[in-house]
């Protein structure tokens, strides 16, 4: 049948006698039309684009309903058939081989629709395995078809991210990958040469780990030298907390921060970690005092060591591993000075030992500012004792206030003596300062005589005093 306008056939529709079909041509580079009520449907473009609901197609086939939603229709039946999408394409193995599909599958016992992606070699729809699968609650999964959270779960013996840039290069070693490795162990890994992993949030800044593998967390991110540098800001409370849980122990100590220090070299006394302080002032820093643990000659012991610092690190303090505190200066030092710092108070020492049978002996030393005096005391109800050459006490201060020479005597200097002024028992005395000591021998007068009887000595007239 030949359609013929102004005498030149234009289109025709041909019945193949042997070839059974029905072939529709035009015979000049125009589209073919259908219309229903005059209102043109679908139209097939000279260059063989299809368009539906539109008269100006852009692809081979291009569906559309202006004012409304647009789409197309792909239905199956049965459980497990599927339907979808196929894609195919020119493989080594030749044309019109299938390489990857979307579809949903039938699935007569539930309502949830499920769309899955696969891909293949020179394989069907129905012959492809889902290779991400997302569901009606969002789940999207990744080498799994079941996901159990809501987003994205990958499944996969070695599943990761990889994100590259344009500027990365695009091989397996390049960009950042992020994921589980062989061990499933989570893992995030730079591969770019001289370059860091940062974590922000609310647009700035937290984290920082260097190419180097330096840590910097709030601040100073450019550091390279700091294995760990932790910055705290101006805010109150915002200094750095560790804390350890010991469960329900609480009557020993709980270790929540070790520092260790390593050396290749073969164990020798005075080694070991120390903590170092630093004073900052705008961009200038300043180093400040050190605190050591340094082990002795035998590894297994350790001093607690105090350097303070002037212009370098000198030692002044150590607690040794026997709990002995040792102070240490070239010059002459007051070493320790305890102040004070109200009217009418006491600066105190408290030194606590224990009998034989658990009770407290103490000896207390201070400067009593109530009574403008310094004092050395017992506080319990025992001798004040004072020895030398580590001896016991040779001579004591009784709890009754009296003086017991033990070991020794009371010598006085040349000069000196012990006075009694304070006391009324010589009153009218010129001296009662005794100061020295003599020995010899008086001729008595003896006298008799009186109702009261007479002498009966005999007639050696012998006497002896001490002055």
């Amino acid at each position: 049948l030949n359609f013929s306008l102004d005498g030149t056939d234009k289109a025709q529709i041909l019945c193949h006698r042997t070839n059974i079909g029905l072939d529709i041509t035009t015979l000049v580079a125009e589209p073919i039309k259908f219309k229903i009520n005059s209102s043109e449907t679908v139209r097939i473009e000279s260059g063989g684009d299809v368009g539906i609901g539109t008269v100006d197609p852009q692809k081979r086939l291009h569906v559309a309903d202006y004012g409304a939603h647009a789409g197309v229709r792909v239905e199956a039946s049965g459980n497990g058939n599927r339907s979808g999408i196929e894609f195919y394409r020119e493989t080594s193995a030749g044309v019109g081989k299938g390489g990857a599909a979307i579809w949903v599958e039938s699935d007569t016992s539930s309502s949830d629709g499920k769309l899955r992606f696969g891909t293949a070699s020179n394989a069907a729809v129905q012959s492809q395995d889902t290779k991400m699968i997302l569901d009606d609650d969002g789940r999207l999964g990744i080498g799994t078809d079941n996901p159990h959270v809501t987003g994205l779960t990958i499944s996969g013996a070695n599943a990761r991210f990889q994100l590259i840039s344009p500027t990365t290069g695009g091989a397996s070693g390049d960009g950042v990958i992020f994921g589980l490795d062989g061990s499933q162990d989570y893992f995030i890994n730079n591969r770019e040469t001289g370059k860091h992993i940062k974590f922000f949030t609310e647009n700035t800044e937290r984290l920082r780990i260097t190419s180097g593998g330096k840590v910097n967390i709030g601040g100073d991110y450019t550091n390279t030298t700091s294995t760990l540098r932790v910055i705290g800001d101006s805010n109150a409370g915002s200094q750095t907390f560790l804390e350890k849980n010991s469960g329900s122990t609480n009557n020993t100590y709980n270790n929540v921060l070790t520092l260790s220090s390593r050396s290749t070299g073969s164990a020798a006394a005075n080694y070991g970690p120390a903590i170092g302080f630093q004073h900052a002032f705008g961009s200038s820093n300043y180093a400040g005092c050190l605190i050591a643990s340094q082990c002795n000659s035998d590894v297994n012991a350790a001093d607690l060591v105090f350097y303070p610092r002037n212009y370098g690190y000198t030692e002044a303090l150590r607690i040794n591993s026997s709990g002995q505190l040792k102070m240490t200066n070239t010059t002459t030092k007051t070493f320790l000075e305890f102040n004070t710092t109200n009217n009418n108070t006491r600066a105190i020492i408290r030194l606590d030992g224990k009998d034989s049978s658990g009770n407290i002996v103490s000896l207390r030393m201070g400067g009593f500012g109530d009574t403008n005096r310094g004092e050395i005391f017992t506080q319990s109800n025992h001798d004040l004792g004072f020895a030398t050459n580590n001896a016991a006490a040779q001579f004591k201060c009784k709890t009754g206030g009296n003086f017991e020479i033990v070991n020794g005597d009371l010598v006085v200097a040349s000069g000196h003596g012990i006075s009694f002024a304070a006391t009324n028992d010589a009153g009218g005395m010129t001296n009662e300062l005794l100061d020295d000591y003599e020995e010899g021998t008086f001729t008595p007068d003896w006298r008799g005589g009186s109702a009261l009887g007479t002498t009966s000595y005999g007639t050696n007239n012998i006497g002896a005093y001490t002055k």
